[in-house]
C-alpha cells in the first residue's frame, strides 16, 4: 500500500480542479463560438 504525503494530495487536488475548470471552459467556449458561427454574428 502506498502512502501520500498531505503536499501531494493536496497537489493533485489542485490539478484536478485545473484540469475540471480548464475543460468547462473550453466546453463553454467551443458552445458560444458555435451560436455565434451558427446564428451569422460571426461573419463579417
Amino acid at each position: 500500500m502506498m502512502r501520500t504525503t498531505p503536499l501531494r494530495r493536496t497537489t493533485l487536488h489542485f490539478m484536478q480542479i485545473f484540469l475540471t475548470d480548464a475543460l468547462t471552459f473550453i466546453d463553454y467556449s467551443s458552445r458560444f463560438l458555435a451560436h455565434l458561427i451558427f446564428t451569422g454574428h460571426f461573419a463579417r
